[in-house]
Parts: C-alpha cells; structure tokens; sequence
C-alpha cells in the first residue's frame, strides 16, 4: 500500500474505518458536475464511484486493468465503493477518460 503524508485526504481515507461513508460525504455529484457543464452527455459512472475507484487505484499503486480487474472480483472494493456484489466493473480506458477530464479542468487537484 502506498504511503500518503499525514494530514492528506488520502491519509486519512486509507487509515477511516468508515472508508464508505467517508467516500459519500467526499465525493458527491458535484464532484464532478463541473466536468459536465450540458445536462446531455453525463457519465454513466457516479461521482461517488469515480472519487473510490481513483483513490483506491492510487492507495494500491494499481494499473488500469488491475484497478478494473479489483473492482469486478473484489468483494472488498465493491463494499468501500459502495457497489452491489453482482454489479460489473467497467473498461479500464475510462479511468484514462476520467483522468484528462480532471486534468483539464478548472480544479485539476480535485481528487489528491
């Protein structure tokens, strides 16, 4: 696991033991509402799951494929993305989506 400084939210998203509820408050559906300024187009992920999955990925020091792959089999994952245990992941390309949308926004640093 990847060691975060104290003090960040990483730090103290790794070290919660209500990871879940910590997600939720975090990551609401304005966390990415920027990104989306039309009301056509929206993602098909929630804000909430996209907020999880990429500090999990970064916590693990995880691939793409590895972080898609945690995703689909692991029961953990699914519990602290809040996700049922019969949903499926998703394409690992959409992180890379995820990712430059961030990174080209107003509030790059949104997520570490």
């Amino acid at each position: 696991m990847r060691r975060w400084p104290p003090g960040t939210w990483c730090r103290r998203a790794a070290c919660s033991r209500s990871w879940r509820s910590t997600a939720g408050s975090c990551f609401p559906d304005s966390f990415t509402a920027d990104l989306f300024p039309s009301r056509t187009g929206r993602p098909s992920l929630p804000a909430d799951l996209v907020g999880s999955v990429l500090v999990l990925k970064e916590l693990f020091d995880l691939s793409d494929v590895q972080t898609a792959e945690a995703l689909a089999f692991d029961i953990r994952w699914k519990v602290a993305c809040g996700r049922p245990l019969t949903q499926v992941s998703f394409d690992p390309s959409t992180l890379v989506y995820w990712r430059r949308r961030i990174a080209a926004s107003d509030r790059p640093g949104r997520v570490f």
